[in-house]
């Protein structure tokens, strides 16, 4: 398989969620991978058997046959949408580092709080400056395969999956990383809890991002916004969204989205 030096890949396991990757996010990232001379691969079956959820698969594919022969590996969840105007993170990412995104770019209240405890089973002796993002990570094997996979075996099932442990060993036992920009793991929700929920705060959040997350339950109606955005900016409907992004409007397309994504609601596929 192998055509390039380093390979973009993702996990989607279970049909309901091959299906919203296939449908939603496979073409963005697929595309990225192919303008920045990368190759690619999803992973549609578990890499090893187990009983903890499937996030914490990310951390043995270093394992799956089809990447052996990669020494360095762009991951990305399979809920993250990579823009047509993306440029490469590997290219601020030295070969032996590892590189992710801090998980309270925003600087929210709520994640002050609600992140710490992710290192719950965690040796108590040191203490990470901050939580890197699990959804995306730039990583080498010979530098990280034997320490992601020491994570998946020794911690146990917590919220947040793997995030906490891969975070605290990172930034504790691999000195050498760099925490890239937000806009390569942006996470809508978190976005608009800080900024505001009115049209112009999306569209601005579209506009200035390159890889965006739909985690924390995001509506389908805002992915299939983004679509539109970015794969038809001439679109009539496209110009039609921009028409009505003005800041003044925000009261009224706050409530508006928010009937919208009502309406919407159609069981499982009203949320990723």
């Amino acid at each position: 398989m192998k055509k390039t030096s380093e390979i973009l890949v993702t996990i989607a396991l279970g049909e309901d969620y091959r299906l919203f990757y296939d449908t939603y996010f496979r073409k963005s990232q697929e595309d990225f991978a192919k303008r920045h001379g990368m190759d690619f691969l999803a992973i549609y079956e578990p890499i090893v058997r187990s009983q903890k959820h499937p996030s914490w698969q990310k951390l043995l594919i270093f394992k799956h046959p089809q990447i052996a022969e990669y020494e360095r590996v762009v991951f990305v969840d399979a809920d993250i949408y990579i823009t047509q105007t993306a440029d490469n993170p590997s290219n601020l990412v030295p070969p032996e580092y590892w590189g992710m995104v801090d998980n309270n770019s925003y600087k929210l209240e709520s994640l002050e709080i609600t992140d710490p405890p992710l290192y719950v089973n965690c040796p108590k002796d040191y203490t990470p400056p901050l939580m890197l993002n699990g959804g995306f990570f730039i990583a080498n094997r010979k530098e990280h395969q034997e320490l992601f996979e020491n994570i998946f075996l020794t911690y146990p099932e917590q919220n947040c999956y793997e995030q906490g442990p891969l975070s605290y060993s990172l930034q504790r036992y691999c000195n050498r990383g760099i925490v890239l920009p937000s806009t390569y793991n942006a996470v809508l929700a978190a976005y608009r809890m800080k900024f505001g929920k009115g049209l112009s705060k999306i569209i601005d959040f579209f506009d200035d991002n390159y890889f965006i997350h739909f985690a924390g339950g995001i509506p389908i109606i805002f992915v299939r916004m983004l679509i539109m955005l970015d794969r038809k900016p001439n679109h009539l409907l496209t110009k039609m969204l921009r028409l009505v992004s003005g800041r003044y409007l925000d009261p009224f397309t706050t409530i508006l989205l928010r009937i919208l994504s009502l309406l919407k609601k159609m069981g499982q596929n009203y949320y990723i």
